[in-house]
This record gives structure tokens, C-alpha cells and sequence, in this order.
């Protein structure tokens, strides 16, 4: 596999360019953590479900943020 070593310029694209920079094989697959926040246990619960209804891995916890406590995070395991 060829790997493009053009990465974007976010969050994302750094977490990619330090596994690159410090000699980690991005052909490998591993468990990536994507969170999502929400003002409401009804929400994120929904959103949870549907995540686990297509088979992802997922957990949920309530936070200190006042604005949008609930955060569920899904859990795939992917190349990067």
C-alpha cells in the first residue's frame, strides 16, 4: 500500500504526521477514538444506539460542561 504523506491541517492530520514522524507504519490497523457532544442524555443516547446498530464500538459519559455535558465517543478499529 502507498501511503500519502499529504495529511490535513487539523487535529487529525497532526495526530497522523506525529505517527509518521516518529516511524509508525500508518498501514497497520488500530483503535481511533471520535467523540461527539451533546446537550442532552436523549441525544447522545440516541446518537450511541446507532453506533451500535452498525457495529461500532462505543462509550458515553456525562461531563462538566454546562453547555454540552454528554460526550459519546465511538471507538472503530481502522487503517489510518
Amino acid at each position: 500500500m502507498s501511503i500519502d504523506k499529504t495529511f490535513p491541517d487539523d487535529e487529525n492530520g497532526a495526530v497522523l504526521r506525529q505517527l509518521w514522524d516518529t516511524g509508525d507504519s500508518l498501514e497497520e490497523a488500530r483503535e481511533f477514538d471520535f467523540g461527539a457532544v451533546f446537550p442532552a442524555e436523549e441525544n447522545a443516547m440516541e446518537y450511541a444506539v446507532i453506533l451500535l446498530k452498525n457495529g461500532m464500538k462505543v462509550s458515553m459519559e456525562e461531563t462538566e460542561d454546562e453547555g454540552f455535558p454528554w460526550v459519546v465517543t465511538c471507538h472503530p478499529f481502522m487503517v489510518p
